[in-house]
């Protein structure tokens, strides 16, 4: 059997993913979600061991380290080899099996969260190809064995977390520079620029060069970016974000002070003047409208 190890991590903030050149990084983009460890371990299938055909109830990720073997998806076949992954859904059928010839060896990790879907986007796996030529093993290979090493029940189950969330970010890291044209990259960069301003406009530190950075572009390469689809600037672009957050606030009947830091304000005179020139009203006048 495969040998697995079950935990349930507390629920994991401030970390997500982004991609920058040569490396992953952890961030927000899972910020205010969970993301759970829920199984992990390595199978050696010289035995033939095979899984399946059946239904898991959460995302499994395997990666080949040796040989290779079949995986049946929905009555579709795959062929996977060495230095290749593969990932199966929730409630999908799978099955899989090695090769008579050249059985494998993987390793595996199963965890689930309610921003699992969005990662898998910006990711090289597909529905209708759930098979991934990583080709970055001194990047994947590390970490799948730190994390089957640790103790991930007591002290080490949060820093477990942390190592799934480095694995993830490999997969995430190889997706804009291997898998997609100019037109289709601009696309993902423009979704994930979007969705890094709406989990970091909070965060007074956060503005355009912090941007660029995430997402390893140049400041004129993102400002030509949102204004190709968007028509204003990435600054603009944030600024409107923080000032339609602070309107639901206010709305909510949240003081002036608190809204300001909640959408990025250290200062509030800052904020006020700023909203008003957005708005044409005070926020505390807006918050009695």
């Amino acid at each position: 059997m495969e040998k697995m190890y079950i935990i349930h991590l507390f629920a994991l903030q401030n970390h997500g993913f982004l991609f920058q050149k040569g490396r992953a990084m952890k961030e927000e983009l899972f910020s205010e979600q969970s993301i759970k460890l829920v199984g992990m371990g390595r199978q050696n299938c010289k035995d033939m061991h095979a899984w399946g055909p059946g239904i898991r109830s959460c995302f499994i990720i395997h990666y080949v380290m040796k040989g290779a073997g079949y995986l049946i998806v929905n009555h579709r076949k795959y062929h996977v080899k060495a230095g290749e992954s593969f990932l199966t859904r929730p409630y999908t059928l799978i099955e899989y099996y090695p090769e008579e010839e050249n059985p494998w060896e993987y390793m595996w990790v199963d965890f689930l969260g309610n921003q699992v879907e969005n990662w898998v986007e910006h990711t090289q796996f597909e529905e209708k190809n759930p098979v991934c030529s990583l080709k970055q093993e001194e990047k994947i290979l590390p970490l799948f064995l730190k994390l089957l090493e640790m103790d991930i029940y007591h002290q080490q189950r949060n820093e477990a977390c942390g190592v799934l969330l480095s694995i993830l970010g490999v997969y995430l890291d190889i997706f804009p520079v291997e898998c997609v044209g100019r037109s289709d990259e601009d696309e993902k960069r423009m979704e994930m620029a979007v969705l890094l301003i709406k989990n970091h406009y909070h965060k007074s530190e956060f503005h355009i060069q912090r941007l660029c950075e995430m997402l390893n572009i140049s400041r004129v390469t993102l400002y030509r970016l949102f204004k190709s689809k968007t028509g204003i600037s990435p600054k603009q672009y944030l600024l409107n974000y923080r000032i339609e957050q602070a309107k639901l606030l206010l709305r909510m009947g949240t003081s002036v002070k608190n809204t300001a830091a909640s959408c990025g304000f250290n200062d509030s005179f800052y904020f006020s003047r700023v909203f008003k020139e957005y708005t044409g009203s005070s926020p505390s006048r807006y918050a009695v409208k």
